[in-house]
């Protein structure tokens, strides 16, 4: 688990804490890496629609997914599409040669 002050892209599976505080908890959320450039924030949500607390998950160059918390389908969908399918290729590497 990092904290904040060291903002580097988190390794697959690191957590990265982000706090309103110099050395405080995760108050405003954590990132984790899932590899390939992607990565999870749960944490506060600050978009258009009145933010909340949620889940992101970004892409190498875009926002791909939200899911506000207390959506059950939306939350199911990032856990399924994006969580494990990182967590099954960590898990699973793809070996040279193989398809």
């Amino acid at each position: 688990m990092s904290e904040d002050s060291e903002r580097k892209d988190p390794e697959i599976g690191e957590v990265q804490w982000h706090s309103s505080e110099e050395g405080g908890g995760p108050d405003v959320g954590i990132l984790m890496g899932l590899g390939n450039g992607r990565h999870l924030w749960l944490g506060e949500l600050l978009d258009g629609d009145g933010g909340g607390v949620g889940f992101i998950v970004y892409g190498p160059d875009r926002k791909e997914v939200v899911a506000r918390l207390g959506e059950y389908d939306e939350v199911r969908e990032v856990v399924e599409e994006h969580i494990a399918p990182a967590l099954r290729a960590r898990a699973h590497p793809q070996q040279p040669g193989k398809e």
